[in-house]
């Protein structure tokens, strides 16, 4: 029995007439629309199922808006479908229901590009917004949760190659009925004769038709044959997906085309004078010899291991995968993969490595200074390793170039994984910087500005400098030093006063032994320069004195 006076489903109920009003233009009155779904929308709401979904469609054909808790799937062309989300399995009467339903729009032209969609702009958002939230609560974010992006990652990746399928013109539905008659009796490219008459095979209009189909086919050959991917616009693994594609393309392409129909038709036409055939379409296109090229190509890319780089999760499995590439690489002596492309797909791997360790990286801002050393180390040795690796790449296509005598280029890699190196010693610089600087003001006993230095860090160190764009870096950066000036101002007041105090050489000794350290930051040496300039002028005074005492 329904609770008349549940506050929830009456909100609930206000929330979708409201939007189906606003989304999908219902002109339905509001008391009659409850009257319909009250029942509906309470056991939903009450049922603790926190996975199961609501929808409001939308008919196409007379625009009618009605709810449903299942959609069928034979009709999905038929409408456009909101789906409506529990966030948590009880709705809270005090809380604004907003922040308690999410939708998603399901048209009825939906394609794997809306998906990927979804997930980049949806899932992958409030995924980091997570994230982000952990890493501000905590040092250290879970591995779990770091391996989950990368699989919305890769989930984002496959559905962007699931829609990148090469289409196969289609043959079956072109062959000529008489054809597939006698093809269906026992004919092939040999007996044609024993199951067409002479009549038949003289017939121009039979033949017109015939020929016509065989011109369709052999432009459906040309324009698959003219087919390449942009390796400029997409990624390293776009190039590997687009060979396996085209080479299954081609391949069940010539199995249509070396049909017994397709034979048939041929071999009407060569006996009518319209076809020189030498043995099968497929040869005659230069099909076959397209073919054999992209099985090398896709062979060659399939073995460098891309994808073991976007994949991996550890720095470790990363380097192995460089190894791997380079490696493989090797076999380009015997691939006439172009040598133009072979560049510009070192430097879209390259473009994968340095994403990969900026997503394998921690905030390096957040962790001990001793794993930071460790984790720097390690990334550093990584780039410098593909450094090294490039230079014989270099090599190899340079010797390549000669023997083939291809197209001149100007061969320099342009990597971002230079970029990325640059930003990592920057940032061990500036780590390094405050460390020092840390431990300078712990060693002279000066706890007031320690506990100042600390917070002045802290208001940097939830900023991740390889996530955040440059110009944000750069004024957060500006500002840190900005502050640390100011306390480098407070310690050479100190320091001054100290020195001034001082009455014997002994004693300024004592105090520039003292501070020692804070003596290798500039500002603070050339703060204390004439102070030295007088300790040793009275050491000089010191050991005339005592020459002439003694």
């Amino acid at each position: 029995m329904i609770k008349e006076h549940d506050k929830v489903t009456e909100t609930v109920l206000n929330f979708l007439h409201g939007v189906s009003v606003l989304f999908m233009k219902n002109s339905e009155e509001p008391s009659e629309f409850k009257d319909k779904y009250q029942e509906m929308l309470y056991e939903w709401l009450h049922e603790g199922n926190m996975s199961e979904s609501l929808f409001l469609v939308q008919d196409l054909e007379n625009s009618s808006v009605s709810v449903v808790l299942t959609l069928d799937s034979s009709k999905l062309g038929k409408y456009n479908a909101l789906m409506i989300l529990k966030n948590q399995s009880v709705i809270e009467p005090e809380m604004p229901i907003e922040s308690q339903l999410s939708m998603i729009m399901l048209q009825q032209d939906s394609q794997f590009d809306t998906l990927k969609t979804l997930v980049d702009v949806g899932v992958n958002q409030i995924f980091n917004r997570i994230l982000n939230s952990k890493e501000n609560t905590s040092k250290i974010v879970p591995d779990s949760l770091l391996n989950t992006k990368r699989k919305i990652r890769d989930l984002s990746i496959s559905l962007q190659n699931l829609d990148k399928g090469i289409q196969i013109p289609d043959i079956e539905s072109s062959i000529h009925p008489i054809v597939k008659e006698i093809v269906n009796k026992g004919a092939n490219a040999h007996n044609i004769g024993d199951f067409l008459s002479t009549e038949q095979l003289n017939d121009s209009s039979f033949l017109n038709e015939l020929q016509k189909t065989s011109n369709q086919w052999i432009k459906s050959v040309h324009s698959l044959l003219r087919l390449e991917n942009n390796l400029y616009d997409g990624s390293a693994l776009d190039e590997v997906d687009f060979w396996r594609s085209y080479y299954g393309a081609l391949s069940e392409f010539e199995e249509r085309l070396n049909s017994t129909e397709v034979d048939v038709t041929m071999s009407i036409l060569a006996s009518a004078k319209r076809y020189y055939r030498s043995s099968s379409l497929s040869k005659d296109t230069g099909l076959n010899k397209i073919i054999s090229e992209s099985q090398d190509y896709y062979l060659f890319l399939n073995a460098l291991g891309i994808p073991v780089i976007s994949s991996a999760s550890t720095l470790v499995d990363l380097s192995a995968a460089i190894d791997t590439f380079t490696d493989e690489f090797k076999r380009l002596r015997i691939i006439q993969y172009p040598l133009e492309k072979a560049v510009k797909l070192v430097e879209k791997v390259s473009d994968d490595i340095s994403a990969k360790i900026r997503e394998l990286l921690p905030n390096l801002l957040l962790t001990s200074y001793e794993v930071f050393l460790s984790i720097v180390d390690e990334a550093v040795n990584i780039l410098n390793k593909w450094d090294e690796k490039l230079k014989s790449l270099t090599l190899l296509i340079r010797e390549l170039m000669r023997k083939r005598s291809e197209k001149f280029i100007f061969l320099r890699f342009t990597c971002s994984t230079d970029s990325l190196k640059a930003s990592i010693l920057k940032i061990s610089s500036f780590r390094s910087e405050h460390h020092k600087l840390l431990e300078t003001i712990d060693a002279i006993n000066r706890h007031v500005l320690l506990e100042r230095l600390t917070v002045i860090y802290d208001s940097v160190k939830s900023v991740n400098p390889l996530t955040t764009d440059t110009s944000s870096w750069r004024q957060i950066e500006q500002s840190y030093y900005n502050k640390i000036t100011i306390l480098e101002d407070e310690l050479i007041n100190i320091l001054h006063k100290e020195l001034e105090n001082c009455k014997t050489s002994k004693e300024m000794f004592q105090i520039f032994e003292k501070y020692k350290p804070l003596m290798e930051r500039d500002r603070v040496l050339n703060a204390v320069r004439e102070y030295q300039h007088q300790l040793l002028f009275n050491v000089k005074s010191d050991i005339l004195l005592l020459k002439d005492t003694v």
